[in-house]
């Protein structure tokens, strides 16, 4: 018996044919999974990928950041509640802070690529997109956000998990937007085992800095109660005004479709 164990362990027999149904559910990552995913080897291979003078920097397990002034690119994996990759590039806003702009949201669980090797190539070509791209500056006045966030609520609309139900907007002043999603039914159970009550997506400019912010966040009660408690956020990404409309829309749409 002893012999037997080692030989298995040795050959890795494939004796009832479950390594070839293993290897036909590997193909895509519908049949893969979140679980299947394997965002380590996605970050150590982009640290082999520079962006012309742009070296890699990989000194953090879900991030890799190529370059340090402004105008620097970094991919960042997971980070909230979700699996998504985020693309950022770095600029200064009107108070000279270092902010991460977002520049594209890749939600895994949306994903078609075939194995890890392709997510790779797709963010390599995505970085040297908006590498080539003008940087976007903050600015301090900002007359559209009213505009935008219909905009974006007409487009989250269309993508909405099929368990949201839209409530409308909410407008808290001129540079603060609430989007309210409802959950279908009497509310939906958390991972937490809390029940969420109700999903708010905010949209906020802030003068000061230029910079238009966004995160989406539960509020959720206990099970058996009803005290709608606000929750982390499920993101939390930052813009300039001056980006491209539509980037600013599929970035958070896509933040939304990895809930």
């Amino acid at each position: 018996m002893k012999k037997f164990k080692k030989w298995i362990l040795i050959e890795k027999a494939d004796i009832f044919g479950f390594d070839k149904q293993r290897q036909k559910s590997e193909k895509g990552f519908v049949s893969m999974g979140a679980m299947g995913f394997k965002p380590e080897m996605i970050m150590d291979e982009l640290a082999r990928v520079s962006l012309g003078i742009k070296k890699p920097v990989h000194d953090w397990c879900s991030k890799v950041q190529w370059g340090t002034d402004t105008g620097s690119l970094k991919v960042e994996i997971g980070t909230f509640g979700s699996l998504k990759i985020n693309v950022e590039r770095k600029i200064n806003d009107l108070e000279g802070n270092e902010i991460w702009l977002c520049k594209r949201v890749i939600a895994v669980n949306k994903t078609k690529f075939g194995n890890e090797q392709d997510v790779v190539a797709s963010i390599h070509d995505t970085l040297k997109e908006v590498d080539g791209e003008m940087i976007n500056m903050p600015i301090k006045d900002f007359d559209r956000l009213e505009n935008l966030v219909v905009s974006l609520a007409t487009q989250m609309k269309i993508k909405a998990p099929r368990f949201f139900m839209t409530e409308g907007i909410k407008k808290v002043n001129k540079n603060h937007y609430l989007i309210h999603w409802a959950m279908n039914g009497l509310g939906a159970e958390a991972p937490t085992a809390r029940r969420v009550e109700q999903f708010d997506v905010h949209i906020q400019f802030i003068p000061e800095t230029g910079i238009i912010r966004s995160w989406g966040c539960d509020i959720s009660s206990p099970m058996r109660q009803h005290l709608w408690q606000i929750q982390p956020s499920e993101w939390n990404l930052y813009f300039a005004p001056t980006q491209p409309k539509q980037e600013i829309i599929e970035s958070i749409v896509r933040a939304f479709e990895a809930y």
